[in-house]
């Protein structure tokens, strides 16, 4: 890996760490179980992500939409958006592909 990508990807890392920072809202995952890094159902304090979930999403930025708030109007719109064919319901497939 050169130089300048190894450093995109640091920034990327800690652009995504600071922006789930920021939110100080909790926010739970609808993707798929991702081994290692990620269980679908987890809800992440005031949005703070472990390291192996921002390295995923570094991988596959478009599965941010993934991380809903937990806001109960927000929530279940997004639960039902899963359930037909909607952007959320394609990256949901999509991550389940990559990963």
């Amino acid at each position: 890996m050169s130089k300048k990508t190894e450093n995109r990807e640091a920034e990327a890392k800690t652009e995504i760490r600071e922006a789930s920072k920021r939110k100080n809202t909790d926010v739970m995952y609808l993707g798929p179980t991702i081994p290692g890094a990620l269980k679908k159902g987890t809800v992440y304090k005031d949005g703070v992500l472990p390291e192996r979930a921002v390295d995923c999403i570094t991988e596959f930025p478009a599965m941010k939409i993934l991380f809903v708030e937990v806001d109960d109007k927000k929530l279940a719109e997004a639960m039902n958006n899963l359930n037909k064919r909607s952007a959320l319901s394609a990256i949901y497939e999509q991550t389940a592909k990559k990963f």
